[in-house]
């Protein structure tokens, strides 16, 4: 008996030890509180739930789960911002981005690019890429992230992409982002995290890499490959056609923000266009027009991208980027739910057999007959430059 208690205390010691080790670990957390390597959240448009509603996906779920408001303490964003809600401690670190910064203009030469870096003593930390303007908001007298969402934060969709990384990843993620260069508004770096996360450090100072562009593959702490898209702004040209895309051979589908949208981009073997329209279920579908969001799926193989960019051509000279990683379940939900993209022109041959059509017959294509063969890539391109000129002039949100 006297030794059935001793194991029994031990047993509980250790279960004490390791959930206080579990409850010191800044990383992404779902809405009960509790740690996921990654989820996604795609907020709905105002005119559900007043723009509160959103949909819910992890490394664990079979199907998107909906809740009512985005803006609960207990939604997974919140939950997991929380955290790292008090940038006056020294137990935590804190790097927030935006273009669009609550009260500040800023210059395009920045990246349009928004997202939060964060952690603790743990050696783990999280990383939000997110697409909403003026989000999150700062509180300077009380040094703390405000943990809520304004009324102006809920007109159009959005998307909140968490990854849990350790230091190591978080520190090559950051050195990435200084090809894109975004803006910080924001940084809270104690000097006791700032030798291993240096590269963080620069990040938080606005500083800038001369590299056109990289790609570069990291892990979770579980173990799940993301590749980092990261581009500058005298790359000068489109992120998805000629970064990713050629990465991985596949033609894409894109929902993005569009004023306006570029036209499709069609090439010999791959073709990259926006999705005009979003059906996730019978009572819940809208138009790109409502949607601020910038996340793409590959037409063939199960490839998600959750990022920074519009399809636009003024974006051409922004720094930016994306990460992809492959969700056969998350691709596919996903890929039902992009009900209706631009069409990309398809040629026939000389024998009349036509190009086998890498949008599955769900758009409406041109067909050119023998002598009006034209350069696919070309034209994509010249329907891209009429579109830089139709909004060269024009005052844009983006």
């Amino acid at each position: 008996m006297k030794y059935t208690n001793l194991i029994i205390i031990a047993l509980l010691l250790i279960a004490q030890i390791q959930f206080t080790q579990q409850s010191d670990i800044v990383q992404c957390l779902d809405k009960d509180g509790s740690p996921v390597d990654w989820w996604v959240m795609l907020k709905m448009p105002k005119s559900y739930n007043s723009g509160k509603q959103y949909y819910y996906f992890d490394v664990d779920s079979s199907d998107l789960t909906s809740y009512d408001d985005i803006g609960s303490a207990n939604s997974p964003l919140f939950r997991t911002l929380a955290q790292i809600e008090d940038y006056g401690s020294d137990n935590n670190f804190s790097v927030l981005w935006n273009d669009q910064p609550d009260g500040i203009n800023v210059s395009s030469t920045y990246a349009h690019s928004k997202g939060i870096i964060g952690g603790n003593s743990a050696d783990n930390g999280f990383i939000i890429n997110h697409s909403t303007p003026k989000f999150p908001k700062l509180n300077t007298s009380s040094k703390k992230i405000i943990l809520e969402m304004s009324s102006d934060q809920q007109i159009y969709a959005q998307h909140y992409f968490c990854m849990s990384m350790d230091f190591g990843v978080l520190n090559k993620y950051s050195a990435n982002m200084q090809i894109n260069r975004p803006y910080v508004y924001h940084s809270h770096i104690p000097d006791s995290f700032t030798k291993q996360l240096n590269e963080l450090v620069k990040l938080s100072e606005n500083k800038q890499k001369v590299e056109d562009y990289t790609t570069s593959t990291l892990k979770t702490l579980d173990g799940q490959n993301i590749v980092q898209f990261a581009k500058s702004g005298k790359f000068n040209s489109d992120l998805y056609f000629d970064i990713v895309a050629p990465s991985y051979g596949k033609s894409f589908y894109f929902e993005t923000w569009g004023r306006s949208l570029m036209s499709a981009t069609c090439g010999t073997d791959i073709d990259v266009v926006s999705n005009l329209a979003i059906k996730f279920s019978d009572t819940v579908s809208y138009s790109y027009t409502n949607d601020h969001s910038k996340y793409g799926i590959s037409v063939t193989g199960y490839t998600v991208c959750f990022g920074d960019i519009n399809r636009m051509t003024s974006q051409f000279k922004r720094g930016g980027g994306t990460n992809c990683f492959a969700q056969q379940k998350l691709h596919n939900i996903l890929l039902k739910a992009f009900v209706e993209q631009q069409g990309c022109e398809k040629f026939v041959l000389k024998n009349g057999v036509s190009d086998q059509d890498l949008l599955n017959n769900q758009n409406s294509n041109t067909v050119y007959n023998e002598g009006q063969k034209k350069s696919q890539g070309l034209q994509g391109r010249f329907n891209s430059i009429l579109n830089n000129i139709k909004s060269f002039f024009q005052d844009i949100q983006e």
